[in-house]
């Protein structure tokens, strides 16, 4: 029995180390925001929902959409401001780092107020994570039934049904891709 467990034990360890080792060349994080409103309760984009922002890290600091500023890039992750903190950071184990030829063509771009996916003029925080990655928007269409929506003034006609990703969708297809997920698959395999 005590050969087993080590056994197991050692298994364990290699699985950890192995998917520490192969994320050691440098692998991209992506860092989800949670905003709270003056009464200390959390932001929802969506029934449920968590997170409120999306960043990428990319070659020279975290590249992220703002709703003034557009597309821009900022050295250190805490100067993301006006989104709320940085609740959770996913390092994503197949995708590397976006060089500055991978993302200076969105440098700039207006934020996109329409949450339109088939038009890349302008963007939005999930829309420009997802197309510098080269992750498509999941299945199912947007909505937009969440009291932050219904309540907003922003958009004057909400654009339902339309492809496009939250980060919300973000989080949970990303999380399979983490080192995270690696980690947490290990240790049920141990247990």
């Amino acid at each position: 029995m005590q050969e087993i467990r080590q056994l197991l034990l050692g298994a364990f360890f290699y699985l950890l180390s192995t998917a520490v080792s192969s994320s050691a060349s440098a692998q991209v994080q992506v860092a989800f925001f949670e905003m709270y409103d003056q009464k200390g309760e959390l932001v929802q984009l969506e029934p449920g929902g968590r997170f409120f922002h999306v960043a990428v890290e990319v070659e020279g600091g975290w590249l992220h959409t703002h709703s003034y500023y557009g597309v821009q890039l900022v050295p250190e992750l805490s100067e993301i401001r006006g989104y709320g903190q940085v609740a959770d950071v996913l390092t994503l184990m197949s995708k590397p780092v976006p060089s500055v030829q991978d993302y200076e063509k969105y440098l700039g771009r207006p934020y996109d107020r329409q949450y339109d996916w088939s038009d890349s003029s302008e963007l939005y925080c999930s829309e420009l994570v997802r197309k510098l990655l080269d992750i498509p928007p999941p299945s199912e269409p947007m909505t937009f039934s969440s009291r932050y929506w219904i309540d907003s003034v922003i958009l004057p006609v909400l654009p339902e049904g339309k492809v496009g990703a939250s980060p919300d969708d973000d989080y949970k297809d990303f999380l399979p891709l983490s080192k995270k997920a690696v980690c947490e698959r290990a240790v049920f395999f141990y247990l």
